[in-house]
């Protein structure tokens, strides 16, 4: 019988928008993308659940509906569950994104809230090329 390994789809990607900005040579920044896990799915997923519905006595049949949710918090989310590797170094030339950053959620918010937003941009383009699922409808990959 055959059997099935677990192992996610892993992909390399160059940041040659981020070279081209900071006038780096071509192919210079790279960011390596594992696929997501189901456990990753169901906590993107669980971004999208909060919806708060209040009804008001005065006035039957009115109800208020609200839902929190960020843009900026849903891309950290998806870069901190797929992110493998990334040589972008912070100001003491120390990788922004290393072993110890990815394994601490607090950390990595702080390394990519460091990131200017071109960069966040491309790395998110790179995420959501290996996790399609993600992408907006339209966004080009």
């Amino acid at each position: 019988m055959p059997s099935f390994r677990i192992s996610p789809i892993e992909e390399t990607f160059p940041l040659d928008e981020t070279d081209a900005a900071y006038g780096l040579e071509p192919n210079s920044t790279h960011v390596r993308i594992r696929q997501a896990t189901q456990a990753a799915n169901e906590r993107i997923e669980s971004l999208y659940n909060l919806i708060e519905r209040k009804y008001n006595e005065k006035e039957p049949g009115m109800v208020y509906t609200q839902q929190r949710f960020s843009i900026a918090a849903l891309y950290r989310t998806e870069a901190f569950e797929t992110i493998i590797s990334c040589d972008i170094e912070d100001e003491g030339g120390k990788l922004l994104f290393g072993e110890e950053t990815r394994k601490s959620e607090e950390k990595f918010r702080e390394a990519w809230g460091k990131l200017p937003d071109l960069v966040v941009r491309e790395i998110i383009k790179c995420v959501h090329k290996v996790n399609v699922s993600w992408a907006p409808e339209g966004e080009v990959l």
